[in-house]
């Protein structure tokens, strides 16, 4: 009798589990780019618009929503990874939903393989998205001074700021410094640099330490006006050019 008893709660229990459907991820999640746009420009600048939604009878304590990014930041936190609660409600196919949503902040890498994700509990849901190039556009150079000794004690600070249509351009560029007599415009051959930062950084800047102390004109120490010009490596279109003056130390 036992044994008979053992073996129908047996029978009982598989009949049970099976009338009962595996809850799979997109039963409880999902996740879309909320304006049909999936693809951004590297620029450090460019954000673009992420939806998550759930159920609208969900529990009051079973509502927040962690997302998660390969790249880029959330522009609420500035971090990879931001939680929400799902309180906004949502209407998809007439069909009522509670929804959370954030804006992803591009990096200034390209890459064709960004995964965001937004998970409740152990159910995740991701879109996969693309930061695409973005090409430098305008170049601005400037400096902390105007003028110096022609010594190696004098230096200043040059720096080149780059921009892109949309923000900062991809990371990959780099820029160079030409020195010129401004009378003649026959640059130096030996200009003389230190702490040169010349690949672009995130937000499109680039700089170097300048000192005159090695520039001479027919033997004697030069003193006058200098033409800096700084440009795109290997594109002269894009550049920029500031006027300095060199005076002989006193």
């Amino acid at each position: 009798m036992k044994q008979i008893l053992s073996l129908l709660l047996f029978i009982f229990l598989i009949v049970s589990c099976n009338q009962f459907k595996n809850i799979e991820a997109p039963d409880v999640i999902s996740i879309m780019a909320t304006d049909d746009v999936y693809s951004i420009p590297a620029d450090n600048n460019s954000t673009i618009k992420i939806t998550s939604y759930i159920s609208i009878d969900s529990d009051s304590d079973k509502r927040e929503i962690e997302f998660i990014t390969t790249a880029g930041v959330f522009t609420e936190n500035s971090k990879q990874t931001l939680t929400k609660t799902a309180k906004d409600t949502l209407s998809i196919n007439r069909l009522k939903y509670l929804s959370a949503t954030v804006y992803l902040k591009s990096s200034n890498i390209v890459s064709s393989d960004v995964k965001v994700t937004a998970k409740t509990f152990a159910y995740p849901a991701s879109v996969n998205l693309a930061f695409t190039e973005a090409a430098a556009k305008a170049l601005k150079i400037s400096s902390n001074i105007f003028g110096m000794d022609n010594s190696f004690e004098s230096e200043a600070l040059l720096t080149v700021n780059v921009n892109s249509e949309t923000g900062f351009p991809s990371s990959g560029y780099e820029i160079e410094f030409l020195v010129l007599n401004a009378n003649t415009n026959i640059p130096f051959s030996n200009p003389r640099f230190r702490e040169e930062k010349l690949k672009l950084n995130a937000n499109g800047l680039g700089s170097a330490k300048f000192t005159a102390g090695n520039l001479l004109l027919n033997g004697s120490t030069f003193k006058g006006d200098l033409k800096i010009i700084g440009r795109l490596k290997n594109n002269e279109t894009i550049t920029d050019t500031l006027k300095f003056n060199i005076y002989n130390p006193l």
